[in-house]
């Protein structure tokens, strides 16, 4: 597909600097307590979802990392990509 624009593509967003240090804590298994992503994103909150502190244990940064090949920065961006959702579906 070199050459070709993706059919749908996102930005790359910056990654928080306090989030990538726990992840690279986490990661490197300095610090395995889970990582807060902060608040649900009023975008989210709009469609119906609670408002919740966002967290994500170390097992879970694992696999998206190792098993699923995340990056650090990507991993570290997740709370900026839910906050500018593309599309939000409901489902039954």
């Amino acid at each position: 597909m070199r050459g070709q624009m993706p059919l749908f593509s996102r930005p790359e967003y910056a990654p928080d600097a306090a989030i990538r240090r726990r992840i690279d804590q986490v990661l490197d298994a300095e610090d395995r307590r889970p990582v807060d992503f902060g608040k649900t994103p009023e975008a989210l909150v709009w469609s119906g979802l609670p408002e919740l502190n966002l967290r994500m244990s170390a097992r879970v940064v694992d696999k998206i990392h190792w098993d699923h090949g995340l990056t650090r920065n990507q991993i570290a961006s997740l709370d900026s990509a839910l906050a500018d959702p593309l599309m939000v579906l409901k489902s039954d």
